[in-house]
């Protein structure tokens, strides 16, 4: 099981190609490298008239992507799996798998039917293996293996052997036959990952080792280690884990790719006489959103509100949209509701005092267990890639707020984790980071 862990991670860390290798500041020179050199070979692929139309659109998505080539006109279901697979798929398995069913669709779609069959189902095969649909990826990748065989193929087909079937012997005479350049990565690395010199894979060395480790890579993999052994044996009740909403980051091509939690309640279920100013989804009035409702004795309550704005989320892409909601919230502000009655306990008002949340773009709230009570932890954006994490405590009021880059972090974790001296924030993603907590005044 651990070993599956520690595959998806490097799907993940290595999303586009699916490298398996380990990037490490000494070689980052020759990836670029190697990288510039892959994009030459997809020019050079382009004059080859022997490529189906689906492979030549293919490329130049790539090199679209890259920056190298103007958008094109592009086939709007074949555009629509490029995306997925490349663009709304960072993070998301289900993107994957639209992707990889788009491809199995296309193959009785473009004329040039032998070649672009034999590329669309290895598209298929890889965008399967991405979404961790294994027995269904092999399956596909053996199809296009009676068509055509490319590196890219191989590649995913060697790591079925190596990672799933557990047969490295099988798995590194397929993958000696790949070469590394056409999937963007430098014969040192790729090398140093055949003969296992990095390690990626320890078969001994303990999670907390790893995360002791100077090197990146490694304590992501042991955080992803002890993270599996802590789900089945840990004690969970201090625990906040949030997986951050989608994200791409901003420029001329692409653009965001963020889900918003959905509003819950219609109206407060007790149905007091909210002032008209805080009725959500009224015509002609602010339409405020509901998203919690909590006691805080008999008839006071906390509230928690948001105000739903159009926010401009797109995809860069003509004819591709983003796969979640493109609806966003603002002006998020917590309220303490008091029933107020009279002698004869009939209710006369409704009394509130209102406490506004400093973050531009509302996300999520989650209640999270913090200085031995429940907190709230809301979950706000501010563009162009800062995610920010305001820790509200109902009883005191104090807010704390913690940051990060959706860059460089695409979860974050709240806990007592034993490799650390205090119950810390982590976030992580391309590596694991220590974030610090700050204290606002109100």
């Amino acid at each position: 099981m651990k070993r599956f862990c520690v595959i998806l991670v490097l799907i993940v860390v290595f999303g586009g190609c699916g490298k398996a290798v380990r990037q490490t500041p000494s070689v980052t020179q020759e990836e670029q490298k190697a990288q510039e050199e892959q994009l030459k070979d997809f020019v050079q692929k382009l004059k080859d008239s022997r490529i189906g139309d689906a492979e030549r659109q293919y490329l130049q998505f790539r090199l679209m992507l890259a920056g190298s080539r103007e958008e094109t006109n592009f086939h709007p279901v074949l555009l629509r799996a490029f995306s997925n697979e490349f663009v709304n798929s960072l993070w998301e398995s289900s993107a994957y798998r639209l992707a990889y069913l788009s491809y199995v669709t296309l193959t009785n779609v473009f004329t040039n039917e032998v070649a672009d069959r034999g590329f669309l189902l290895g598209r298929a095969g890889i965008a399967a293996f991405k979404a961790k649909q294994y027995s269904g990826a092999v399956e596909l990748l053996r199809q296009a293996f009676e068509i055509q065989v490319t590196d890219e193929t191989l590649y995913y087909y060697g790591l079925w052997y190596w990672y799933i079937q557990k047969d490295k012997t099988k798995a590194k005479d397929i993958l000696s036959r790949v070469r590394p350049e056409k999937l963007g990565i430098s014969s040192r690395q790729w090398s140093d990952f055949l003969m296992e010199k990095d390690k990626a894979f320890p078969e001994k060395r303990e999670a907390l080792t790893l995360l002791r480790s100077t090197n990146r890579y490694e304590q992501l993999v042991g955080f992803e280690m002890w993270l599996e052994d802590y789900r089945e044996n840990g004690k969970p009740f201090w625990q906040y884990e949030v997986t951050l909403p989608l994200y791409v980051p901003t420029n001329r091509l692409l653009g965001y790719y963020l889900q918003s939690q959905n509003w819950i309640f219609p109206r407060m279920t007790r149905d007091w006489p909210m002032p008209f100013s805080l009725r959500p989804r009224k015509p002609g009035q602010n339409r405020y959103a509901l998203f919690m409702e909590e006691p805080l004795g008999e008839e006071r309550f906390l509230l928690l509100y948001a105000q739903p704005v159009v926010f401009p989320w797109s995809s860069g892409y003509k004819g591709i949209t983003p796969l979640f909601s493109r609806e966003a919230y603002t002006n998020v502000f917590f309220v303490y509701a008091e029933a107020q009655r009279d002698t004869s306990g009939r209710l006369t008002n409704v009394g509130i005092e209102v406490v506004p949340v400093p973050v531009r773009y509302f996300l999520s709230c989650s209640p999270i267990y913090k200085d031995k009570m429940w907190n709230y932890a809301i979950v706000g954006f501010l563009p162009p890639d800062r995610l920010e994490v305001v820790v509200f405590n109902p009883h005191t009021r104090k807010m704390a707020r913690v940051t990060a880059s959706l860059l460089t972090v695409q979860r974050l974790y709240y806990g007592d984790f034993p490799w650390l001296e205090k119950i810390s924030w982590l976030g992580v993603g391309e590596g694991i980071f220590l974030l610090e907590e700050e204290l606002l005044g109100r």
